[in-house]
């Protein structure tokens, strides 16, 4: 005790009177701070503890914070995209045959789509640019541009009343031009069902009627090259595929009273020992069919796909009367495979609105 401060561990009472620091009870050490004091000889061992207790724990927020922004990446779609994404690669630009406008080009790409799509690979796209169509695809390139010649067909399908048979065509003479105007039929070579006069028993007309000897000077009105002519509102006179079963004549068809657009869907069927294509048409066609059966009862309904006829059936040859055919077409003209699944794929899809090529094919 001193009434002076003799260094800085003394501290004055309130007597004013200096003591020294150990005899201040308030700075005393307790025991219970004494004891668990570490000595000054074991503070080298206190890190190694931690990293034994601590080690396991910061190896495992590491890998967490790594392994998180991975997995949301993931999740969203965003890591390393462009590592599995295929480039578009081009199949074919094709262009129209003649001229046409912006809308029927987007249409014809529509058409063209579907057409792959029903029974191609996906990724593919069809764009309009520059007064042309370019077709991608990320797969399967050889495969799509096989298809083309089938996928560019125009599959416009009219449905007509064989109206008589006609002979192949004879160029006229030099220096004289051929007769123009609608071809007319002679009364007695006409395909009425009166002139057919059909054996519901055997399901064969019992007349055997020619073609009109008359007709051989007509011109064909359009063929599968050129259809441009062959429009469903007018007469036209057609050449016939060797399946028709009118032994290669050509026929004059009336006006068309269905058509594709009428068509809902279309399924290729193995119909033993040949495949057809079953039609199946909304309720408009379904409607307009029945009016144009009803007509042809016992006589020859004409089926015209691209300005040829395929096929000209009897209708209904062993029917003693008309009934409904409730919306159900089938086409038969001894296709393969291929060629029905091909056709019924093209009517399924609807009509090219314009006629297609490929750029750079003669």
């Amino acid at each position: 005790m001193s009434d002076k401060s003799q260094g800085p561990d003394w501290w004055q009472s309130a007597d004013g009177t200096w003591h020294a620091r150990e005899v201040n009870p308030s700075l005393q050490p307790s025991p219970s701070t004494t004891s668990s004091r570490t000595p000054v000889g074991d503070r080298r061992k206190l890190p190694r503890r931690l990293w034994v207790v601590w080690l396991p724990v910061i190896v495992v927020v590491v890998a967490l914070a790594i392994a998180l922004p991975l997995t949301l990446a993931g999740s969203s779609g965003t890591a390393s995209p462009a590592k599995h994404q295929l480039p578009a690669l081009l199949v074919a630009k094709l262009v129209p045959v003649g001229s046409a406008t912006t809308d029927q080009l987007h249409d014809a790409a529509t058409v063209i789509l579907h057409r792959l799509q029903a029974v191609g690979p996906t990724g593919v796209q069809a764009v309009v640019s520059g007064g042309a169509i370019s077709v991608t695809a990320t797969s399967h390139l050889a495969r799509l541009r096989a298809m083309f010649p089938a996928v560019l067909e125009p599959a416009d399908l009219l449905f007509r009343p064989v109206l008589c048979a006609a002979p192949a065509y004879i160029p006229p003479k030099k220096g004289t031009n051929p007769p123009t105007g609608t071809p007319s039929c002679g009364a007695q070579y006409q395909l009425t069902a009166a002139n057919n006069n059909v054996n519901t028993g055997s399901g064969v007309p019992m007349s055997n009627i020619g073609p009109d000897p008359s007709l051989a000077a007509y011109p064909t009105t359009a063929t599968t090259s050129n259809p441009t002519a062959d429009l469903g509102s007018k007469t036209v006179l057609l050449e016939t595929s060797p399946n028709a079963g009118f032994g290669g004549e050509r026929l004059v068809l009336g006006p068309a009273q269905v058509d594709s657009e009428q068509v809902a869907s279309a399924q290729a069927f193995s119909d033993v020992p040949q495949w057809v294509v079953n039609l199946n048409l909304d309720s408009t066609g379904a409607k307009q069919w029945d009016a144009l059966a009803q007509q042809q009862f016992h006589a020859y309904i004409g089926i015209d796909l691209d300005a040829q006829v395929v096929s000209a059936p009897l209708t209904l040859p062993n029917a003693a009367s008309f009934t409904s055919f409730g919306g159900r077409v089938q086409i038969s003209g001894n296709f393969t495979q291929l060629a029905a699944e091909n056709l019924a794929n093209d009517l399924a899809s609807g009509p090219l609105p314009v006629r297609l090529e490929m750029a750079g094919a003669s």
